[in-house]
């Protein structure tokens, strides 16, 4: 049988030795963190995605036109997200919803975010790395690489449009303040 002085004095042990093993563990990792560059750290804010075109043209009344369309033959939700062309950032949020979403007007905010899945969209090819400068794209869906959602997608939308295709892009999903 211990003493409560003993066990006092156990207690205490135990005590630094559990403040030993904590101090040891927040060093490391501070140390870890302390190791990122500013490349991990801006890489970091980058997604690999993968979307479905239906169609890229400069045109906007034709990508609308495709839009309506596919919404309709794949039975997808078209979500247009009021934007309309603008002559610096290709696309913009109308200004009622770049106020809602805390920005100033003219703003676009591309799909891929938070808001992958399958359903119609019009997007501005200037948004996606490696994506040809000045094009409207009609997209289908949009995930990460291996998606299901994807090969689903491109299957039904190449039984209409043959030239449909999937393409791989980084996207910045930093903030955007």
């Amino acid at each position: 049988m211990t003493t409560p002085a003993e066990r006092l004095v156990y207690g205490v042990a135990t005590m630094r030795t559990i403040l030993s093993i904590l101090m040891l563990t927040a060093g490391s990792l501070s140390s870890r963190a302390g190791a990122m560059t500013q490349e991990d750290i801006e890489q970091s804010q980058y997604q690999m995605k993968r979307l479905v075109i239906l169609q890229s043209t400069k045109d906007i009344d034709a990508a609308r036109a495709t839009a309506a369309a596919a919404a309709e033959t794949l039975s997808l939700p078209l979500q247009l997200n009021d934007v309309e062309p603008h002559p610096t950032l290709g696309l913009s949020h109308s200004a009622q919803v770049c106020e809602a979403n805390g920005y100033s007007w003219p703003c676009y905010m591309p799909r891929g975010r938070h808001d992958d899945g399958a359903y119609i969209s019009i997007e501005h090819s200037g948004a996606f790395e490696t994506f040809a400068e000045g094009y409207f794209i009609v997209v289908a869906a949009s995930a990460a690489g291996r998606d299901p959602v994807i090969r689903r997608t491109l299957r039904a939308a190449k039984g209409q449009w043959l030239t449909a295709y999937s393409k791989q892009t980084s996207e910045y999903v930093g903030c955007m303040r």
